[in-house]
């Protein structure tokens, strides 16, 4: 027996024990939807009546995704006659439909107030959500639904010799100071002062939040403060609020400055050139958050460009280099995906797990995949390097991996 089915095994064993009603947080790469597809085969021959619902989060998961494992693991034929698969965005429009069995897959994405409505206005016997990550507020959400009977993390998949390791490199890469930016207002400037505008902007927009929120505080404490009084904290408050969203606003704004710079495609295409001449059989996985810098990237998949033969390409190798944005994250399944290149990245850690690891870890468990994340930085004649905003979603994103920083050019480990 491998040990993903070892795995899936003690998923099954630990549902058995609680009725065959709960939740697993389980790995991405141990073989969820075999799982699920498994549990249907034997439901519909325990069972003469019901139907057993699969319910998903994409429609390429959907129609592709699952269609491909149960080809490999049943057949088509046999699962409609029982049995169906759904999105949640066409599921929690369900109202009093009760089912045999509910199989939740990337149960997490159900969680929303809108798609969550699905359990609350339909019935069934048996359930069991299944996920790969999920943060603390989604299982306190999840466990009104069902209680948590499994979790194993893919750093514990990656121990147990389930799913292969993956080396994470963070490389500094320096801003341009090249007056070759254009800001879209008529004039030019440099990356680095460009950056250096909006981080001096946000900068001083939570000054004025911050000292707002203290002049309410004193107001609250003392009955006065700088000539204002209890009287005047409504209207204190509306404009805080005001500038509270108007902050976050310049986040947003701030954020899009860091996930376009073009000095990381310039660095990134020359790290893809390096690897695909030290690894001739190498593949890599192009990430980026917007849809502009994954189309300078490589041929690219994303909600602007999906070719289902841009996959297939890659998967057969007949094109090395895959170029994705978010639409990756879940769903999509990629073949001997060898190294990465992260051009740009937020702070979350299910997304960085579902999406940058969980592409990588799907090799033989042998293998040790190389993830490379470009990390934008100034590089100051007298203090050096110096870390910006970027630095902080990296942190948090790949807590609890190992990482390893790089310096250009320190390529060698590619």
């Amino acid at each position: 027996m491998n040990k993903k089915q070892e795995v899936q095994d003690r998923i099954f064993e630990s549902w058995n024990q609680a009725d065959r009603n709960g939740i697993a947080i389980a790995s991405v790469g141990i073989g969820k939807a075999k799982w699920i597809i498994d549990r249907c085969r034997e439901l519909t021959k325990e069972f003469k009546r019901g139907t057993v619902m699969v319910l998903t989060n994409s429609t390429h998961l959907r129609d592709v995704g699952f269609l491909k494992e149960l080809d490999k693991w049943w057949s088509r034929e046999e699962f409609y006659q029982r049995c169906d698969i759904q999105c949640y965005q066409t599921a929690y429009k369900w109202t009093g439909q009760s089912f045999l069995a509910v199989f939740a897959d990337e149960f997490d994405t159900s969680l929303s107030p809108e798609y969550s409505k699905f359990y609350w206005n339909n019935t069934w016997q048996l359930f069991m959500g299944l996920s790969g990550t999920m943060t603390e507020d989604q299982i306190e959400i999840a466990v009104r639904i069902a209680p948590l009977l499994f979790k194993y993390t893919v750093q514990k998949a990656q121990e147990d010799g389930v799913v292969n390791k993956v080396e994470i490199f963070v490389h500094n890469v320096p801003l341009s100071r090249i007056n070759n930016y254009d800001t879209g207002k008529g004039f030019l400037t440099s990356e680095y002062k460009n950056i250096m505008y909006w981080n001096n902007s946000v900068a001083e927009l939570e000054d004025e939040v911050n000292m707002q929120r203290q002049l309410i505080k004193d107001i609250q404490q003392n009955g006065m403060a700088q000539g204002l009084g209890i009287q005047d904290i409504p209207g204190l408050r509306r404009t805080l609020s005001g500038k509270t969203e108007y902050l976050k606003r310049k986040y947003i704004a701030r954020s899009r400055q860091y996930y376009s710079l073009h000095s990381l495609v310039m660095y990134a295409l020359e790290l893809q050139e390096f690897i695909l001449k030290k690894h001739p059989e190498g593949k890599i996985l192009m990430f980026s958050k917007l849809t502009k810098i994954a189309d300078k990237l490589g041929p690219a998949y994303h909600s602007k460009r999906k070719s289902i033969k841009t996959i297939d390409d890659f998967n057969s190798g007949k094109s090395r280099v895959l170029s994705v944005v978010g639409s990756v994250k879940r769903g999509v399944s990629f073949v001997d995906v060898t190294h990465s290149i992260t051009h740009s990245m937020d702070s979350s850690k299910t997304n960085f797990t579902q999406r940058e690891v969980g592409r990588m870890v799907r090799n033989n468990p042998d293998t040790v995949s190389k993830l490379h994340i470009l990390n934008p930085v100034i590089n100051d004649p007298e203090k050096g390097l110096i870390d910006l905003q970027p630095k902080k979603w990296i942190e948090k994103a790949c807590a609890g991996f190992s990482t390893r920083v790089m310096n250009v050019p320190q390529w060698w480990d590619a």
